[in-house]
């Protein structure tokens, strides 16, 4: 059996020679006829130009054959070495008489001459593949360890497999480490990389914000994402964790609520100091009236009631301002809405009357007490109120009101406060854009064009909703949707003042060391504990209180927080190492709301009295703290 290319190549050589051989019969034919002529008509003109002809036919006919034969002859050279060396790669065609075994062989080596053939082809294919992959990888590693979050793998043992360098370098994380481990010797806390690990550490889905401290100070706050990964149906499995640090974010946010805050904190001074001064005027006048020696009884004692009520209003005011201007870490806590917005109306109450604008309160009879951020939510409230202020007095609208209502909806679920005014309304072309930062109508020296911004991202983060709705000429109602959580429930707020008994309770005694750097209140303090039957001494410097207490056991120790030489918080926890029995009879003063509330935060902190107090108070609190062989 021959090969098809040899014979192939055989065939094409014998129709080659044959079409020569046809190809040659012209110029013999031309060389008979030119020896005709030469006999036929010799000397003829005719004849001879027809000879030349000829022999130049017969020369071209020649050369161009020759050329032809010769281009023909190299092509059939060159098959004939290709064929050659495909022979000497196969074995040679079997002819028609071959043996089987030959014929067996020839057909193995030519299977396995293709087959070498497609393994080199797919070889290359699957090379190329592998080179597009490891490039893949690549960029895969470059990008994840060029990312700002944290990223890391876990086996099933919880051991770190991988972490990028943004991981490396925020929490200390490596690779071939355990988790907890490695949490415990990285750069948070040693409590909160316990909490933090135990988080990674359980095999369930995480998708939320995390706060934890750093071990050199400051906190930090990751989006922590973990994601489960089964492998070989469920046999082999390994966690994905990816921490995004949005620290630099909060940072911002509360700047921005600070900035906010302090826009709508400069409207209220000049309210807040005419509101101050109204009472204080009041307390100066009445005093001197009291010192009249031509008053009577009757109108001493009306005189002195109208100066504590005044003082107390003074004492509210001031409270509701620091409550409202001072920059706090974000806290909630039992809140009563009613009593947030009351606060709001209490520093307003000046630009309700200047600005003859009634307030219309439509509360429901009971709503729970909510966990709430209360001076987010405050701010919130005093946004929206200055902002119906606002407009109502550009647009000069006659009878400006104000209707503020809350009710329980959506099944208990949720509680709705509506804020709405009688104001100019926002035009329908302005309303897509309120709530887009830096966004504002007003003038540079009423507003930041944050304030809508701020309050909605605050509603948004206690799990709420504000919307607005408007007519054009008829007013504004914003709508805040707050959700009650499980936690909530009916409040109730002891009233101190009402329990306080008038101490005046005959016979107390007891020896009481009193420290205050204000005069007045130094003496009042004593006068007061003295009509009560306490023996007390007064001390105006942390140092002098030291050597009295040295010179006397007190049985009460009643001290002002923030001192010239010193804080009372010294002086206790001074007592607490070398007078365990003293420091457990402490009473602390201050004139600070937020330094009482951060003291009564703090488990095994003595009492805390806020100035201004009342001294039926003042000797309650006093004869509680006292031992009871002192109080006889």
């Amino acid at each position: 059996m021959a090969r098809p290319a040899s014979l192939f190549h055989r065939n094409f050589q014998a129709l080659l020679w044959v079409s020569f051989s046809l190809l040659a019969v012209l110029p013999i034919l031309a060389i008979f006829r030119i020896w005709l002529l030469f006999y036929e008509a010799a000397g003829s003109t005719l004849a001879t130009v027809e000879i030349g002809a000829l022999i130049a036919f017969v020369a071209a006919s020649l050369a161009c054959g020759f050329v032809v034969l010769r281009s023909f002859g190299s092509t059939l050279r060159h098959l004939s070495e290709t064929s050659a060396a495909l022979d000497r790669l196969a074995p040679p065609a079997l002819h028609a008489g071959a043996k089987p075994d030959e014929i067996r062989i020839q057909n193995e080596l030519i299977s396995l001459t293709q087959s070498l053939n497609r393994i080199h082809s797919e070889f290359s294919k699957n090379m190329e593949e592998a080179r597009n992959q490891a490039q893949f990888l690549e960029n895969l590693q470059n990008v994840m360890s060029h990312s700002s979050d944290m990223i890391l793998i876990l086996d099933s043992k919880n051991h770190i497999t991988f972490s990028n360098r943004a991981a490396r370098e925020k929490l200390g994380l490596l690779p071939d480490q355990n988790m907890r481990h490695a949490l415990a010797e990285g750069l948070l806390g040693a409590e909160d990389g316990r909490r933090i690990a135990a988080i990674l550490e359980a095999w369930t889905p995480v998708d939320e914000d995390l706060v934890c401290a750093r071990a050199t100070g400051g906190s930090l706050h990751i989006h922590c994402i973990l994601t489960i990964v089964e492998n070989d149906g469920g046999k082999n499995r390994s966690k994905i964790v990816v921490l995004r640090d949005f620290t630099e974010r909060k940072r911002m946010e509360r700047q921005l609520y600070r900035s906010e805050q302090l826009a709508a904190l400069g409207q209220l001074i000049s309210g807040v100091a005419h509101e101050l001064n109204n009472p204080l005027s009041a307390v100066l006048g009445f005093s001197e009236l009291c010192r009249d020696p031509r008053i009577s009884k009757e109108e001493l004692e009306h005189n002195l009631n109208i100066l504590e009520r005044e003082a107390s209003r003074t004492a509210c005011i001031v409270e509701n301002l620091l409550n409202f201007s001072r920059q706090r870490t974000n806290r909630r806590g039992p809140a009563d809405v009613h009593e947030l917005l009351e606060r709001c109306f209490s520093l307003l109450s000046y630009n309700f009357r200047t600005n003859s604008i009634a307030v219309q309160r439509r509360y429901a009879e009971s709503i729970p007490v909510m966990e709430l951020d209360e001076y987010q939510i405050q701010q919130v409230f005093m946004n929206l109120i200055i902002n119906a202020v606002q407009a109502m007095r550009d647009a000069r609208v006659i009878a400006p009101q104000i209707t503020v209502a809350t009710s329980v909806c959506n099944d208990g679920r949720e509680l709705l406060i509506e804020i709405a005014d009688n104001g100019p309304g926002i035009p329908p072309h302005l309303l897509p854009h309120i709530f887009d930062p830096f966004f504002t109508t007003k003038s540079d020296d009423q507003g930041t064009g944050l304030g809508l911004t701020v309050s909605q991202e605050i509603i948004r983060s206690h799990g709420g909703d504000v919307s607005v709705k408007t007519e054009v000429g008829k007013g504004s109602r914003f709508s805040i949707r707050l959700p009650i959580g499980a936690g909530a429930g009916k409040r109730t707020v002891p009233d101190e003042r009402k329990n306080a008994s008038t101490a005046a309770a005959t016979g107390t005694r007891g020896f009481v060391l009193v420290v205050d750097d204000e005069p007045a209140v130094l003496e009042m303090t004593v006068a007061a504990l003295r009509r009560h039957g306490w023996s007390t001494t007064a001390s105006g410097s942390i140092a002098d209180a030291g050597e009295k207490i040295r010179r006397q056991t007190p049985d009460l120790i009643i001290c002002d927080v923030c001192m010239p030489d010193g804080d009372g918080i010294a002086l206790w926890e001074q007592l607490k190492r070398t007078h365990s029995d003293i420091a457990g009879r402490f009473l602390f003063v201050t004139g600070d709301p937020m330094t009482a509330r951060k003291l009564q935060a703090l488990a095994g902190t003595p009492p805390v009295l806020v100035k201004p107090f009342h001294l039926d108070e003042l000797c309650r609190m006093a004869s509680a703290i006292a031992p009871a062989e002192a109080v006889r």
